[in-house]
């Protein structure tokens, strides 16, 4: 199975033959399928998210280079500064803030496909 696709019970998603088309029951088994892979990028991302550390990253651009800084205190506007053998750590800062957009918008989908999948199985017992 390839990175972008999604696997349910009988076949990936990108399998799926045009010609075919799309019915009630293989449109309410992506949906599901779709929301347990979500979850496990949910979880996966809050594990992440818990291992890395706490402050916000300031970057301010130079004329040939940046200079990072940690700022652990709200009121610190400076922070302190980060050299280049700390470059982990900034990359680490720099994912964290990465997974949380990530993680912000898995959880949007995974609430909207609750409300849909909650709606279609409403609607196909009417």
């Amino acid at each position: 199975m390839k990175k972008n696709e999604i696997a349910t019970k009988s076949r990936t998603v990108s399998s799926w033959d045009k010609t075919e088309g799309w019915n009630d029951d293989n449109i309410l088994e992506f949906i599901l399928a779709r929301k347990k892979s979500i979850e496990a990028l949910i979880r996966d991302k809050e594990v992440h998210l818990r291992s890395v550390p706490a402050g916000k990253l300031r970057i301010i651009n130079r004329k040939d280079y940046a200079e990072y800084y940690l700022r652990t205190d709200p009121g610190d506007h400076n922070g302190k500064y980060l050299p280049k053998k700390e470059m982990g750590l900034v990359s680490r800062l720099v994912q964290r803030d990465y997974d949380q957009k990530v993680l912000n918008a898995a959880l949007k989908e995974k609430r909207i496909l609750t409300e849909y999948s909650a709606f279609f199985r409403k609607n196909r017992e009417v």
